[in-house]
């Protein structure tokens, strides 16, 4: 990725006026910035450079002014939209329409605010100040490597013919030999949904795994623990037996106390996992789902657990004899 050629912001242009299937296509930088207002500030907003199609590419709806046009982009404007979450931070109780923001120690006349868009993928969507690009470039400097062209088709059932446009074009403009690969990338959501899934699957068979391992040593020290009980208590196995006690009294007992073990230890683990779970959702802002059959199931494999590891210690128990049970010290 590092040695292929930058892409050229020239590219949009050309792609929006050559692809029949693209309805529009707009470029895009990225960097991150403190903004500030008075004295109200924040460190982390995203700053946007982008062009007069941004809205269109992006399905971005305007809450209140304008968007970018195109002579913002021409004049290098100092004009700015801001997001949901940056309005209400910088503008709690009043109109930002017509006021001044600080970005870089530069200043900007907020002349459109957005909708609320929510989250993609746990990451919020409302934390973003716009910007013509070509005043971006002036603020980060003009680094070709942070270019970005975002595009749009004009339908869904025409984002293939619009993919293979642009990237016959591309390979045009960029003098790609026939045959050899792509010296540029086409994202697509599918393609990014497609990772995202990856990465959480990847994650999920490694957390089944864990999970598993901690079930078997789990298991393995509550039978440890009932063979040492099933020990101490051979006089007491003994006593009952003698008074009339039958072994699938003793064998009940036993498993009993194996379960109760591993559904005590499964519950405090349901607590502790539930409680994690809101705290790292408040912490980084990411959704949580608590499914309350994923609890059930909790419990059942506690429980399993308990009945699978314990059924030999409590069998052990069930089949002493009650003689020697009552001669042991």
């Amino acid at each position: 990725m590092r040695n292929r050629p930058d892409i050229e912001i020239e590219y949009a242009a050309l792609i929006e006026e050559m692809c029949p299937a693209v309805l529009s296509a707009s470029p895009e930088k990225y960097r991150y910035a403190r903004v500030k207002s008075g004295s109200k500030d924040s460190a982390s907003v995203q700053i946007v450079g982008g062009g007069e199609n941004y809205f269109v590419v992006n399905n971005f709806e305007l809450s209140g002014g304008r968007g970018l046009i195109p002579q913002d982009v021409i004049g290098a404007s100092d004009v700015c939209i801001l997001a949901y979450e940056v309005a209400d931070l910088l503008f709690p109780i009043e109109d930002p329409l017509g006021k001044e923001i600080t970005i870089q120690g530069r200043r900007f006349t907020v002349v459109g605010v957005l909708e609320q868009k929510g989250q993609m993928l746990g990451q919020s969507m409302d934390n973003f100040v716009l910007i013509p690009y070509t005043v971006f470039n002036k603020l980060f400097g003009n680094s070709r490597s942070d270019n970005i062209i975002a595009v749009q088709a004009r339908s869904k059932q025409e984002l293939p013919a619009a993919i293979d446009q642009v990237e016959e074009l591309l390979r045009r403009k960029r003098n790609v030999a026939p045959g050899a690969p792509n010296n540029f990338e086409i994202i697509t959501q599918d393609s990014l949904m497609s990772i995202y899934n990856q990465i959480t699957g990847a994650a999920f068979a490694v957390m089944v795994g864990v999970a598993g391992i901690s079930l078997l040593v789990g298991g393995i020290g509550i039978m440890n623990i009932m063979l040492v009980s099933v020990t101490e208590r051979t006089r007491e196995i003994g006593v009952r037996k003698a008074v009339g006690a039958r072994r699938k009294a003793i064998l009940l007992q036993f498993l009993t106390e194996a379960v109760t073990l591993s559904v005590g230890g499964g519950t405090l683990g349901i607590i502790v996992g539930v409680t994690l779970a809101i705290i790292v959702a408040y912490a980084v802002d990411l959704p949580r789902a608590i499914p309350l059959w994923s609890v059930g199931l909790g419990f059942f494999f506690s429980a399993a657990v308990g009945i699978f590891f314990g059924w030999y210690p409590a069998y052990k128990a069930s089949k002493l004899d009650p003689i020697q049970a009552l001669h042991y010290e």
